[in-house]
């Protein structure tokens, strides 16, 4: 077991000033994402809840599992989750479901609201079918970690705001054209992280030991970005990330992957400094969507166009 959770703090049920500001971002949810967003950040710790999982049908048959956790989760607390969605999915939405093949798309929402390190522990808490009784079109799923802590105030919250999320799963796919599962967002924040003094260590420490150290970064970089993300070397120096998820804050982003790199020596007591700047959030097509390619000419052209045009700096 991580380290213990420390208490969210909720008065027990959600303030009116809560309930509206749910239901304002349902209304300017343009994808599922933003609405587990809105369900893990607003509706969950009014709760005491730390996990939030929507769980949306797909065309193909296929289902798949939106989570939002208040603290990164622990292995013991993923495979609780899986465990519980696999048993709902084929009692509930009647499909054959794997709880080590569950398609699960999962973000930590602690960088936006307090939360904790790690969440250890967490239970299935309340269940909310979204649609008809009869024949339920997703699954509004909440963990904790104390079951004392749904009452009838509570229950009575939930189902408002299960109606409200249908409502706004029904609204995109009208809007869309598609199921609400398969609408993605083609926005992304464009990262860049560039080697101090790169031209130097290479003259000193020759190339081969300087190739090292970048292509070290790179995967240390790409070992903090977000699900679906790209990482490409624009040159020797430079580096360019693509953070689909615009759900997680850039800076988060930033801050994670310099800690990562923050202890890179190039000899003893040499440490490597890092510089990052980051782009306005930009459209992107799916030619430089593709995750962790190791080399991409057009991920190069993004940020010399952002370049030239006085988005981006560095």
């Amino acid at each position: 077991m991580g380290q213990k959770n420390k208490k969210i703090e909720s008065n027990g049920r959600l303030e009116r000033s809560q309930l509206i500001q749910f239901t304002q971002g349902c209304l300017r949810a343009r994808t599922v994402d933003d609405l587990i967003r809105e369900v893990a950040t607003t509706v969950a710790p009014s709760c005491d809840m730390n996990v939030t999982a929507l769980v949306i049908p797909e065309i193909d048959g296929g289902v798949r599992c939106y989570v939002g956790t208040l603290g990164a989760l622990s292995t013991d607390a993923e495979e609780i989750i899986r465990h519980h969605l696999a048993e709902l999915i084929e009692e509930v939405i009647d499909v054959e479901s794997n709880p080590t093949e569950l398609d699960m798309h999962t973000v930590d929402y602690s960088a936006v609201h307090a939360g904790v390190d790690q969440v250890d522990d967490t239970h299935i808490m309340w269940t909310v079918d979204l649609g008809p009784s009869d024949t339920p079109r997703g699954l509004l799923c909440l963990f904790g970690p104390d079951a004392s802590n749904i009452d009838e105030h509570r229950i009575r919250d939930l189902r408002v705001v299960g109606t409200l999320l249908m409502d706004a799963v029904d609204r995109i796919e009208s809007e869309t054209g598609q199921q609400a599962g398969s609408v993605a967002t083609d926005q992304a924040e464009v990262i860049m992280f560039e080697i101090g003094h790169y031209q130097a260590i290479r003259e000193v420490f020759g190339r081969p030991q300087a190739e090292s150290l970048s292509l070290d970064i790179v995967e240390r970089i790409s070992e903090c970005l977000p699900t679906g993300s790209s990482i490409a070397r624009v040159d020797a120096a430079r580096i360019v990330a693509i953070v689909r998820d615009t759900t997680v804050p850039a800076g988060f982003v930033v801050e994670k992957c310099l800690d990562a790199c923050s202890n890179i020596e190039i000899s003893e007591k040499i440490l490597v400094s890092i510089r990052s700047s980051i782009a306005p959030t930009v459209t992107i097509s799916d030619e430089i969507a593709a995750p962790l390619m190791p080399t991409a000419p057009s991920l190069t052209g993004l940020w010399h166009t952002l370049k030239n045009t006085g988005k981006a700096t560095g």
